[in-house]
């Protein structure tokens, strides 16, 4: 705490009184109060903030450890959980690193599958308390542990009451922080927040109820200069009422290399489609993708190999430099686009599957969290999961902007029936089929939420579907309404109710998930299914603004929030160097440098060119390029400067020119010959021959030495 004075005398004077509050969701909190009020309220504001800090510090954890990580004694693994299910079953840790000595929780996501079970823990073979564990869903049970030295110990969680079969227990993620509190620290109840034009999105804002919107392909049907396509489809796609859009960036690997890379024109895809949502006015949130099908199908599990690894899964040193190669992208992604308040958040990972190791996978996020939040401390992150349950499973990160983002698509034998199963299932399920129970209706649609349900209410933190759709192919159901529109629609009213922000999946990207293709045109192209896939698909021809799907999508994106575009002003720009129609000697040597300015927002890169020939870009001030060896000839340079809504202004030109070094003439007596004698007093004209390569001849001297 400190206080601030507007004016250094007491009579009269305001003062204000900043304290932060240790949400790190929470803005600096500011009092203002005259001088009567003082002494009281600096008592009362002190006591709040001590009291508030005492019950809801928040630490990142010091250990995070997933039950695959840990050695076990009977019982047996369950996935990503294992089941302590005979006497004195027990999960080991040896050299578990404590780096300070002090007071610890130890967090243990757990639920009961028989009986009350009592979980003991030790530290180098000594008890330091019990976790009963009285629930049959997964949830959180703290244990406080009054000091723990720091170094390298042995951590043992062990069944301590099976009782005859009774009393069983699944053990997923296990944490320790080091602090006095004696439960995970709960974010306050989610406040709405309004979306306003220049202005970062908020983590509260997704979970506002003001984000609808379309996931964008990367490279969609017919598309080819940016994510989701042409302009038109851009402006197609914000006349729905979308304001939110989630696209793909692409990463790839040779298969000699660990590294990966964006692909050679994912940067330039995404700097467009930045560009243009802030033209039109909606909120992009770039996602970087690995093809499932990368290296004959293994893109999901190129990360962290196949879960046949169990333990070893992911730690040997190929996987771990795949993901740091993931960690410098997105520093690279974070420099770039960090001032730029159209990028409404980045998503880290596209569907990060095939990985019982939670907690493996939770250090790796971290790890991208905190390398962001040095270069950007503004924008939203998203965090995926493995699976739903894992959120469920974990506590929240201690940083401040982050949401969760799962995706929802449930039974997949609706949802994408011909891709996963071979049967027509209708929505909702009335009766039962080859591959579906019925009853499925919204119901049991709703169970896939479930997890996610469970850490949003237990901790209040915002919640992003990252995607959901149903395959349009689908047919009719009971009712007369069609499957794809009937499973969308009721899904978005689920999420609805939590006010989690959505997008759908997919804005002009495959046919089959668009929601501007009729399913009637499967009826009307009398098209016919082999193991529920249809013989031919829609072409883009066939979409219709009237499409069932679409109509009911903007019934939804009414509710959304608008963002007020102001026209945005075009920044300033201009070299301060070299100055015009200077003059350099080859080899030459010089420094651009540019001044830019932008009266309504930020500079986001300034450009340096040698004609229409892009030279370098800067994205830091102060701008400027040193460039060397420039060969001989005319040059006529300009730099351009872009600002955070994608407008950009090009310089005044500047010439100059390079020469070549200078070449002494020649020259060579033509007359008299050499050698030719001559009588005293003698005459004679003397005469030469001279010549400039580059340049032209001013005089010439004779000189004369007697004999």
């Amino acid at each position: 705490m400190h206080f601030v004075s507007n004016n250094q005398s007491l009579a009269g004077c305001i003062t204000r009184i900043h304290f932060l509050i240790s949400d790190p969701r929470a803005s600096l909190c500011i009092v203002q109060m005259t001088k009567k009020a003082l002494k009281f309220s600096v008592l009362f504001i002190l006591t709040f903030f001590f009291i508030s800090v005492g019950k809801t510090q928040s630490v990142k954890p010091s250990i995070v450890l997933s039950q695959i990580e840990m050695t076990p004694l009977g019982g047996q693994p369950y996935d990503e959980f294992y089941w302590l299910n005979s006497n004195n079953a027990a999960l080991i840790k040896t050299n578990a690193k404590f780096l300070t000595t002090g007071s610890y929780r130890v967090d243990v996501s757990a639920y009961s599958t028989a009986g009350t079970p009592i979980v003991n823990l030790l530290i180098d073979g000594v008890s330091k308390g019990g976790i009963t564990v009285n629930t049959v869903t997964t949830n959180i049970f703290s244990l406080s542990i009054s000091n723990i030295p720091s170094g390298a110990h042995t951590i043992k969680l062990q069944l301590s009451n099976f009782n005859s079969g009774n009393n069983h227990v699944r053990i997923g993620l296990i944490y320790f922080s080091q602090t006095t509190l004696s439960t995970p620290y709960v974010y306050p109840a989610i406040t709405s927040l309004t979306l306003a034009r220049g202005k970062f999105l908020q983590a509260n804002h997704f979970g506002s109820g003001k984000l609808r919107g379309f996931n964008l392909d990367e490279n969609g049907t017919n598309q080819t200069n940016a994510n989701g396509g042409s302009v038109q489809s851009m402006i197609d796609m914000k006349a729905t009422g979308a304001n939110i859009a989630r696209c793909f960036v692409s990463v790839t690997r040779s298969l000699n290399s660990n590294s990966y890379q964006l692909k050679p024109d994912a940067l330039q895809k995404l700097d467009t489609t930045v560009q243009r949502a802030a033209r039109f006015g909606f909120y992009i949130i770039p996602c970087l993708y690995l093809d499932p099908k990368f290296n004959g199908g293994q893109g999901n599990i190129d990360l962290w190999g196949p879960t046949s690894l169990g333990p070893n899964q992911g730690i040997a040193d190929d996987f771990v430099q795949r993901r740091n190669s993931v960690v410098a992208i997105w520093k690279f992604l974070a420099n770039r686009y960090k001032n730029n308040t159209w990028v409404g958040a980045y998503d880290l990972w596209n569907e990060p599957r095939s990985l019982f190791n939670y907690a493996l996978y939770l250090r790796w996020q971290q790890q991208i969290i905190d390398s962001i939040r040095i270069i950007d401390q503004n924008h939203v992150v998203a965090v995926e999961c493995i699976k739903n349950d894992m959120f469920a499973m974990m506590l929240p990160f201690q940083n401040s902007n982050i949401i969760y983002s799962p995706h929802g698509y449930s039974s997949l034998k609706i949802t994408h029936q011909g891709l996963d199963g071979t049967v027509r299932n209708k929505y909702p399920t009335l009766v039962s089929t080859a591959d579906l129970n019925a009853p499925f209706g919204k119901t049991e649609l709703s169970k896939q939420h479930d997890d996610v349900r469970t850490m949003s209410h237990r901790f209040h933190v915002p919640i992003f579907i990252g995607e959901f759709s149903c395959i349009n192919w689908s047919p009719l159901n009971d009712a007369g309404e069609w499957t794809s529109t009937k499973w969308t629609d009721d899904n978005i009213s689920l999420l609805e109710a939590e006010r989690w922000s959505w997008v759908y999946h997919a804005w002009r990207e495959w046919t089959p998930w668009e929601s501007e293709i009729p399913s009637q045109w499967y009826v009307d192209n009398h098209v016919t299914y082999t193991n529920g896939h249809p013989s031919s698909l829609p072409p883009t021809s066939a979409r219709t603004s009237k499409a069932p799907t679409i109509v009911m999508l903007k019934k939804w994106f009414r509710l959304n929030d608008s963002i007020t575009i102001i026209r945005n002003i075009a920044p300033t720009i201009l070299i301060t160097s070299p100055a015009p129609n200077g003059t350099f000697a080859v080899p030459a040597s010089l420094t651009m440098t540019a001044e830019a300015a932008d009266s309504d927002g930020t500079i986001a890169k300034v450009e340096f060119y040698n004609g229409n020939i892009l030279q370098h870009t800067e994205y830091l001030f102060p701008y400027s390029y040193a460039w060397h060896n420039i060969a001989a000839g005319n040059y006529t340079i300009i730099a351009k400067a872009y600002d955070n809504a994608g407008a950009w202004t090009a310089s005044p030109p500047v010439t100059f020119s390079v020469s070549a070094s200078n070449i002494a003439p020649m020259v060579s007596i033509t007359s008299p010959l050499a050698g030719v004698p001559f009588n005293a007093p003698a005459s004679s004209t003397i005469t030469a021959y001279a010549a400039d390569a580059d340049g032209i001849l001013v005089k010439w001297n004779s000189i004369m030495e007697p004999l």
